[in-house]
């Protein structure tokens, strides 16, 4: 708890450490009440001082950064990290007794052991801490000016992290001008967030070749379509008859499992990440792992009355379709409807293409259609029936096997390092999980 407490003071200002431990020597010690009051104040008075301080630079570090042009595409993704810490509005009056008198050397100590993470450093009262503290200020700029010259051509790097470490030092930046020589080539702390942000949300981080592998769940594309040859025969009737039938036809959806890979190329639309921001052309081919059976059957009775007469029909028919192999090559594209992170967008696509079938299949078909009337009563009422007409047929299913495809997809795309993403395709006809890769 006492760690977790140091820790929260520390990122404020690393001053408060020596406040804290002072607060908690007092109030677990043999103090006096006054004593314990008087450091309480002292600490809140001395996080709230810190805290204002800090709001101020950023304030205008803020100023500065808005008036960048260069930065204007990329400001939102920045505003999180100019925020304000709400101040503690009570006010505070230290005890005229009060005695409290800061170590200012053994401040500079613990400020060295936070900003180096060194637990080994032991402290030594005859040491002028402040310059070596001063010494460790220069050495954690000199590193952020590193990463700034690094990051002047194009990183795939993930550096954002480095903002939030920044701007919980600063300090450093706040009083560098008294401290670091005029001649001097450091660059203020929102000209490091400017370039980092505009590396880390650049369009073109969403650009150039890519290539893909991966498996489709279900590639139901087409809805296959057919008739069913057969013989028609009417015979004489008292109803009235048409003279034709319609051919009989059946359907066919099928959901086969493929491997899919595909090679495309990212053009940026903009400067920043965002709707819109790149087109995703891409040509894709996804090839059957296994074939599919699948087997119709319908039955099917209708019965009305015509002219006093009634005519029923019954129907009955089966198919059995194999398919072989089904092979689907389109093109597609896309591009980010909604940027969740920098990491994760949300597509919309079109894809259009050639589907391929290699099937085979048999059916049989056969309908009777009769009429039934009242023939009188000799001993009991009976109807005369008899069949008016009758269509039949069996045999070989002759399929097409190339189909035209058109249909949209949304695709959720996760990355998951700098060259690799996982690629997730959804639509109604058609479902892939994709390893993307960035050529």
């Amino acid at each position: 708890m006492a760690s977790a407490l140091l820790q929260g003071k520390a990122n404020v200002h690393p001053d408060l450490i020596w406040y804290t431990l002072e607060q908690l020597n007092v109030l677990y010690g043999n103090k006096t009440k006054e004593e314990r009051e008087s450091i309480v104040l002292a600490t809140r008075k001395e996080e709230r001082n810190y805290k204002k301080r800090r709001n101020d630079w950023l304030a205008e570090e803020n100023k500065k950064f808005d008036i960048s042009e260069s930065t204007l595409a990329f400001r939102s993704f920045a505003e999180r990290y100019f925020v304000q810490s709400p101040l503690d509005t009570a006010v505070i009056v230290l005890p005229l007794e009060s005695s409290i008198s800061p170590d200012s050397n053994l401040m500079n100590y613990f400020h060295i052991l936070y900003l180096r993470r060194d637990s080994l450093l032991r402290y030594d009262s005859s040491q002028n801490y402040r310059l070596l503290c001063e010494k460790v200020q220069d050495s954690i700029m000199s590193n952020y000016e590193a990463l700034y010259s690094m990051l002047e051509g194009d990183s795939h790097k993930d550096n954002e992290h480095v903002i939030e470490e920044l701007m919980s030092r600063w300090y450093i930046y706040e009083h560098a001008d008294h401290r670091v020589p005029s001649q001097s080539t450091y660059h203020a702390a929102y000209q490091i967030v400017q370039r980092i942000i505009s590396q880390e949300y650049s369009s073109n981080r969403n650009s150039g070749f890519t290539a893909t592998l991966g498996y489709c769940f279900g590639n139901s594309l087409k809805l296959v379509e057919y008739e069913l040859p057969v013989v028609y025969t009417e015979y004489s009737s008292y109803s009235a008859q048409s003279g034709r039938f319609p051919k009989p036809t059946a359907t066919v959806r099928p959901s086969i499992k493929q491997i899919v890979a595909s090679v495309g190329y990212k053009f940026p639309t903009g400067s920043s990440m965002g709707p819109f921001s790149y087109i995703n052309l891409q040509l894709m081919a996804s090839i059957s792992l296994s074939g599919q059976d699948i087997s119709n059957s319908s039955n099917d009775a209708t019965s009305n009355t015509l002219g006093g007469l009634n005519v029923s029909q019954t129907s009955a028919s089966h198919q059995d379709i194999s398919i072989h192999s089904a092979n689907c090559f389109v093109a597609r594209v896309g591009t980010p409807l909604l940027m969740i992170n920098k990491s994760l967008f949300l597509e919309a696509t079109i894809n259009t293409g050639l589907l391929s079938l290699s099937t085979s299949g048999s059916y049989s078909h056969s309908m009777n259609r009769t009429e039934a009337y009242w023939a009188g009563e000799i001993l009991s009422p009976y109807y005369y029936t008899h069949t008016i007409a009758t269509a039949s047929g069996s045999g070989n299913l002759d399929l097409p096997n190339q189909y035209f495809v058109l249909y949209p997809t949304l695709e959720l795309v996760g990355k998951i390092s700098p060259n690799v993403q996982i690629r997730s395709i959804a639509g109604y006809v058609y479902f892939a999980l994709l390893t993307e890769f960035s050529l």
